[in-house]
């Protein structure tokens, strides 16, 4: 996620997600790791009715073997696996104690639950957040032959503060390190800065992070060489429905009007709904806006 003065080869969407998104398919592009096309499998057969023995169990859907859960975040691609990660109380069936569980699958449909990925603690809770792999390591967090898997996430703080932390895994995801103590690597003092979605911007060669001011309406654009250093380079803000709080930006190209030149998108989550897509163009420094009304989904 960044800027560059030549507008993006295809219209950008930036999309704030409802809580309760379904996953329905992760671009491998999301994981810096391109598909081969060959690699597609056969349509996967969908599971049994009766494959859990719970009746009210969703089949074609995942769910954790219990406990809470809610938003997706960290979807992601790599070396044969689809990563899910997801906010999670691993302590009861109700909102608390956030941490991010874990899911891998080969097909999207049939889902191995792996171990919690980010535990709460007594100090912070882990809101959500995005995952990319680092296959420059550019973070310096794995190497160029196992690149880190690295999940940028909101430390949300008992105290109220809200800012961005790291943790990367070196083994697909099965066991998982904080950077730094989880100490944040973004911090600006604020209990309302969260949900960061992290991608690498080919055209600029740099990191790119879209996070929410949630009751602000405004998301912030910054960028990092090492997913450790971060710069602010603008804000966007005041467009569309600005009645609830903004949360879980997206940020993606999308055609716009026929065309795949230039543009980009806007918010997505209000209040826990599905929130209008606004579109502009990405310039380095800045994303312009479009004067037209935002698409209402």
């Amino acid at each position: 996620m960044s800027r560059t003065t030549r507008a993006l080869s295809a219209l950008t969407a930036f999309c704030l997600l409802a809580a309760a998104s379904t996953l329905t398919s992760m671009p491998a592009a999301a994981s810096g790791q391109a598909r081969p096309a060959s690699a597609a499998p056969n349509a996967p057969t969908a599971p049994k009715a009766d494959q859990s023995g719970e009746r009210w169990r969703p089949q074609s859907h995942y769910t954790p073997q219990k406990n809470w859960m809610n938003d997706p975040n960290g979807l992601v691609y790599y070396n044969g696996e689809y990563h899910l990660f997801y906010q999670y109380n691993p302590e009861g069936s109700d909102w608390g104690n956030m941490s991010w569980g874990h899911a891998v699958s080969k097909d999207l449909v049939h889902w191995q639950e792996l171990g919690v990925a980010i535990p709460h603690t007594s100090q912070y809770g882990v809101f959500s957040g995005s995952a990319v792999i680092d296959t420059k390591n550019t973070s310096g967090l794995g190497s160029p032959d196992n690149p880190a898997m690295v999940a940028v996430w909101t430390r949300a703080d008992v105290g109220g503060n809200q800012s961005q932390s790291l943790a990367y895994s070196t083994d697909k995801g099965r066991t998982w390190n904080l950077y730094n103590n989880g100490d944040p690597v973004l911090d600006i003092g604020s209990n309302e800065f969260r949900d960061p979605k992290v991608f690498w911007d080919q055209t600029s060669g740099r990191w790119t992070m879209v996070v929410s001011h949630a009751t602000e309406h405004r998301v912030s654009f910054y960028s990092s060489p090492d997913l450790i250093h971060w710069t602010e380079q603008s804000s966007f803000g005041g467009e569309g429905i600005t009645s609830a709080v903004w949360e879980c930006p997206d940020f993606f190209p999308l055609p716009v009007d026929g065309s795949s030149q230039g543009g980009q998108v806007g918010p997505g989550s209000h209040g826990g709904r599905l929130g209008p897509v606004l579109r502009g163009q990405l310039g380095r420094h800045h994303l312009h806006p479009r004067r037209d009304p935002p698409l209402h989904r």
